[in-house]
C-alpha cells in the first residue's frame, strides 16, 4: 500500500509541477480514466443547456472543477459531451444566467 502511494506522489507531484495542471496525472496517466471513458460518452445524464440565452461570463468555466469548456456547449446549445464532466453541477450553480441544466 505503501509502495503505491509513493509510485502515485512520485509521479504525480512533479507532473503537475511540469504541466502546471493540478489534474495532470488524471489525464496523462491514470488507467482509471481509460476505463470510464466508453460509459460516460453513453451516459443518459449529461449537463445540457435550459434554451435560456449564454451571456459568455465564463463563470461556468471558472467553477468547473475538471477544466472543461462548459461554456463553448452552452453556447452551441448542446449536451456537455467531454467524458472529464463529474456532474457536480458547479457550472450549474455558477451560472447567472441560468442557462444550464
Amino acid at each position: 500500500m505503501f509502495t503505491g502511494n509513493a509510485v502515485y506522489y512520485a509521479i504525480a507531484i512533479p507532473l503537475a509541477f511540469i504541466m502546471n495542471d493540478r489534474r495532470a496525472f488524471c489525464k496523462i496517466v491514470c488507467p482509471v480514466s481509460l476505463v470510464m471513458k466508453v460509459p460516460a460518452r453513453l451516459s443518459a445524464i449529461k449537463i445540457a443547456p435550459t434554451g435560456k440565452e449564454c451571456t459568455e461570463c465564463g463563470a461556468c468555466n471558472k467553477r468547473c472543477l475538471m477544466d472543461i469548456d462548459v461554456m463553448s456547449y452552452v453556447k452551441a446549445g448542446k449536451k456537455v459531451s467531454n467524458t472529464e464532466c463529474i456532474l457536480c453541477d458547479e457550472c450549474r450553480f455558477a451560472c447567472p444566467a441560468e442557462a444550464i441544466r
